[in-house]
């Protein structure tokens, strides 16, 4: 039996997040050009958890050459609707902040990604903690009123 294909729509809230955070905290995301990302959601599937995994919940995909000639973006961010729906603002954030963590900083940084290790994320872990979609206290990242020292 063939496999449901899967389904995308854009995800604005993710694009406008990514923009905000780059805005508010740009010396942390400096040389990251939103506009070259966009997020995308599978709307007609879950994700399946694999046991013992340590799998994110997110995807980051860069577009390489020649594809990247016909393509507006250099990033795709890919995610499972329910997953995005499940989370609140603050986790939302979060998640993009994670997200933002793969992009080199530098600045002819068109169709990489950092690897999913401490080195390029070690930021993440240490200001909000490895499990932070599962920690109610992480702070806001988007919070009008502070801003979140990086550690």
């Amino acid at each position: 039996m063939a496999q449901e294909k899967a389904e995308y729509e854009v995800n604005e809230e993710f694009n406008v997040m990514a923009m905000r955070l780059v805005e508010k905290y740009p010396v942390k995301f400096d040389n990251i050009d939103v506009s070259k990302m966009c997020c995308v959601n599978i709307t007609n599937k879950t994700r399946k958890e694999k046991e013992g995994s340590a799998e994110r919940i997110w995807k980051l995909q860069s577009v390489k050459m020649p594809v990247a000639i016909h393509c507006q973006y250099s990033w795709y961010t890919v995610l499972y609707s329910q997953d995005w729906e499940d989370l609140s603002d603050k986790h939302k954030a979060a998640l993009v902040a994670d997200v933002l963590h793969g992009i080199p900083n530098e600045i002819d940084n068109e169709g990489g990604i950092n690897p999913c290790d401490t080195k390029g994320y070690l930021s993440i872990f240490k200001t909000l903690g490895i499990d932070y979609l599962d920690d109610p206290d992480i702070p806001d990242l988007l919070d009008a009123e502070k801003d979140v020292e990086w550690k």
